[in-house]
């Protein structure tokens, strides 16, 4: 006699299998969904990040440059003559106490003269530092430090109609990292020297 035995196959019907896979795609949707906002946020708080740690570095090293001098001798909007202190304690400045600093091609540059490259010029406060400030920007023996990079713009302010009476100096800096927003930076800088 012949038994007939029936094998039954175990296995997904075709709804149970087609129900399957949409649950799967919907969490993998729901994943991805979560993913892209996380990097997003991510990349937004990264990008904020930059923009803060750029405005430190501009503030931490225009702020001294700007703050550590005696007085404004000439100012225009994006250079400045400043009388950086007192070396030799006779109420004036010489070129050895000068420092400038104009903007040039993105930077914002220090201008100084060396000791060493010429004598010493005594000046005086009713000296034409508009001249001054000329020849120093086409002297060779000056000597030009970029304090600050990546700059779209640079714009000076003496607090006082007469700058040599200034007792400080504003300062607007516009700074656009690569791939982020402008950073508008504000200094407002009071001067730490003795006064002439």
């Amino acid at each position: 006699a012949m038994i007939n035995r029936k094998h039954r196959v175990h296995g997904f019907t075709l709804v149970e299998l087609t129900t399957s896979i949409a649950a799967s795609a919907l969490i993998c949707s729901g994943i991805v969904v979560f993913l892209t906002a996380a990097m997003s946020s991510s990349r937004s708080g990264l990008e904020r990040s930059s923009m803060i740690t750029a405005h430190e570095v501009i503030v931490r090293r225009l702020g001294p440059v700007l703050r550590n001098n005696t007085c404004i001798l000439y100012i225009e909007s994006d250079l400045v003559l400043l009388w950086r202190n007192d070396l030799d304690f006779n109420g004036l400045p010489s070129t050895d106490e000068l420092r400038m600093l104009y903007f040039l091609d993105g930077s914002v540059m220090e201008q100084t003269y060396p000791e060493s490259a010429f004598p010493k010029i005594q000046l005086d406060l009713d000296d034409d530092f508009s001249s001054i400030a000329m020849s120093m920007l086409t002297n060779p023996s000056t000597i030009d430090d970029p304090i600050v990079d990546g700059i779209t713009d640079f714009v000076l302010q003496a607090t006082d109609p007469v700058p040599i009476e200034s007792r400080s100096i504003m300062c607007r800096v516009l700074h656009q990292p690569s791939d982020s927003d402008t950073i508008d930076i504000r200094l407002h800088e009071r001067f730490r020297m003795d006064a002439p």
